[in-house]
């Protein structure tokens, strides 16, 4: 899935890594960036603490970074895009599936990811938003929606109302992930979390 180019200028890096070494030291940075939240959360994440972790200088950090929130927005991309990733991966493997399978298939994607360091998830799926993430995330979404839909309703026979109630569905479903990240008060575990949005993906196919 490519990646639209709509980061703000003040969490955008100062150059981006061409060569390997380059590449394998801002890889480097993310890895620590993850260590420190995974660990003591944004209280803990600072620049210095990055350098620390990540066993490099602090001006190799800057070299790539203007300051921690374009570290932070770095990484939140990029567990972001790889989540979304997963989810066209499956769609494209299992296109030719039943549509139960498949919706099945995807609800189970989107439980791993939810029980995936549910930790580092929930900053960045809270933090997005802040660092102007916010629009890319919606990118995906709707990239995710659109291949579903073409996947599970052919245009020349498909049936208006179960489509109309699948673009609803899809939006409840995403939201039931994203605050299952944002609201500390959601507490349904894997298993009643993935019965209920299966319940919900079902009346797509209970409208006529």
């Amino acid at each position: 899935m490519k990646a639209p180019n709509i980061i703000k200028p003040h969490v955008t890096p100062r150059k981006n890594p061409k060569q390997e070494r380059s590449r394998e030291l801002v890889h480097t940075i993310l890895q620590a960036t993850a260590h420190i939240l995974d660990r003591g959360g944004l209280e803990a994440f600072n620049t210095n603490e990055i350098a620390r972790v990540a066993g490099v200088s602090i001006g190799s950090v800057y070299q790539f970074f203007p300051n921690k929130d374009s570290i932070l927005a770095a990484y939140v991309d990029r567990q972001m895009t790889l989540d979304f990733n997963r989810i066209i991966e499956l769609l494209t493997s299992q296109r030719a599936a039943p549509k139960e399978l498949l919706i099945e298939s995807l609800v189970q994607e989107l439980i791993d990811i939810f029980c995936r360091n549910r930790k580092l998830r929930q900053i960045i799926y809270q933090e997005g938003p802040r660092l102007e993430l916010l629009k890319r995330r919606e990118g995906y979404i709707r990239e995710v929606r659109q291949m579903l839909r073409s996947i599970l309703f052919e245009e020349k026979f498909a049936n208006e109302n179960q489509v109309k109630s699948f673009e609803v569905v899809f939006r409840a479903v995403m939201g039931v992930i994203i605050s299952s990240f944002t609201d500390d008060s959601f507490n349904f575990s894997p298993l009643e979390m993935k019965k209920q949005l299966l319940r919900l993906f079902s009346m797509c196919f209970d409208s006529d």
